[in-house]
Parts: structure tokens; sequence; C-alpha cells
């Protein structure tokens, strides 16, 4: 008798679909905020460590990345949620058709628009999309450059060039026999403390750096679009699945179901 009335089950097959599109909606807004906060902690990490070229030229970009594209794409996940639909024969655009459209049509809002006028939605689209397109060389090819600077400027300190004048004085004086045998270990002491140094500031290589830099830079770009798929593609599995279960219901089950109560013992 509990399937006696085809409108309580339509009804609660609707509630179903509300709820299970507000999970859905919420599990991907709450995705994107775990992402950007991984994010701010490289950022505080790097400001710890007083890393000022990884905080500028990694956490900066990868946050105005992030934000620019993900928090827009929030963003309009909320506006659609908020707005009233009931003057469209569907349920408003697609959040997935319009991410694509930014980069592959222009941002074009379709027929009709998420907020605003379309032409507002086109301007905003395109921003982020050139907004995005930005931060990419910005993490890819700065760093790089600014660690080879940083890397002559130690090469050519004057402690260091003053180190080396200081062994090679040594070296004369001892050969000279002006210094007896304690000021021979002192300058060989020197001398092997100056070849650690060395070695240790020899140890960097511009190409491998470059790779690096390129490994990380796709790693994030692919990283964050891929992972933004994974839920909008569970997000739209999930929905297909519920529809599909109703239909599957409705012409199975649900033409024995809702017949009159005379026969619902049958």
């Amino acid at each position: 008798f509990f399937f006696s009335s085809r409108r309580r089950h339509t009804r609660c097959r609707e509630v179903s679909w509300a709820r299970r599109c507000v999970q859905e909606t919420v599990s991907v807004i709450v995705g994107v905020s775990h992402m950007l906060m991984g994010i701010v902690l490289k950022g505080l990490n790097a400001k710890s460590e007083k890393k000022p070229i990884d905080f500028w030229f990694e956490f900066v970009p990868q946050l105005i990345f992030m934000v620019a594209f993900f928090g827009y794409m929030n963003f309009m996940i909320i506006v659609k949620w908020v707005t009233d639909w009931s003057f469209v024969k569907q349920n408003g655009p697609s959040i997935i058709t319009l991410l694509i459209g930014i980069p592959l049509k222009g941002s074009d809002p379709g027929p009709v628009p998420l907020y605003g006028d379309g032409s507002i939605q086109q301007t905003v689209g395109q921003i982020v999309l050139y907004t995005s397109l930005i931060c990419v060389p910005w993490m890819l090819f700065f760093k790089p450059v600014l660690l080879q600077r940083s890397f002559k400027k130690k090469i050519d300190q004057p402690e260091l060039m003053q180190n080396e004048g200081l062994r090679q004085n040594l070296l004369q004086k001892s050969e000279s026999g002006e210094y007896d045998d304690i000021n021979e270990q002192q300058a060989e002491a020197n001398e092997k403390e100056f070849e650690v140094l060395r070695k240790k500031q020899d140890t960097f290589e511009f190409s491998e750096a470059v790779i690096h830099q390129i490994i990380e830079t796709i790693e994030y770009v692919l990283g964050t679009i891929s992972n933004t798929a994974s839920y909008l593609r569970l997000w739209a599995l999930s929905l297909a699945h519920a529809q599909l279960s109703s239909v599957f219901f409705e012409m199975t089950l649900g033409g024995v179901l809702f017949v009159p109560e005379n026969l619902n013992f049958i």
C-alpha cells in the first residue's frame, strides 16, 4: 500500500534528486577548497623557510590560477544554485559546458546566460582565461633564471673571494718556509674548507632547474584540472545514475505498482 499513490512516489523521487544534486555540488566546492588549502600551506612553508623565490614565483601564480579558474567555477555553481530557473524550459545552462566553452568558444554564454547579460559573462570569462594563461609562464620561466642569478651572487660574494685569496697566500708562505708546521696545518685546513664550500656551490645546474620547473608546472596544471574534472565527472555520473534508476523503475515495477488499490495485492 506504500506505492498506491503515484504522486507521493514522484515527490519522493524529486526530493531524492534534489538532495543528490546538493550533495554533489557541495562535494565539488569542498574539493576545490581542499586544493586551495594545500596551496596556502605551501605558501606558508615558503614564508617560514625564507624562500622568496618559491613564494613569489610558485605560490602566488598557483594561488591566482586556482582562484581565477576554479574559484570562478565555484562561483558559477553557487549562482546557478541560488537562481530561479522556472522561466526556462530546462534547468539552466550547464556548468561543464560553460567551463569547456571558456577556452574553446571564447566564453560564449549560450542562449541563456548564467548571470547578467551575455556580454558581462563573456567578458568575465575571458578575463579568467587570460589570467590563468599568464600564470603558466609565471610559474615556468622566472624561478630557474632567478635561482641562477642567486647562485652567481653567492659565487662572487666578497667573503668567498677573500677566502680564496687567503688560501693562496697561506699556500705561498707555506711553500717558502715562512710558516711552521702549525701554520701549515692551518693552511691545509683552510684549503679543505674552501674546497668543501666550492663543491657545495658548484652543484647547481641551470638545465636541471629548468627541467624540474617544467615538470612541476605541468604536474600542477594537469593535476588541478584532472582533479576538478574527476569531481565533475562523479557529479554527472551520479546524476545520470539517479535518472537511469528512475526510468528503469518506471518502465518495470512502476507499471505494476501504480494500479488501482484493489489490484495492488497482485
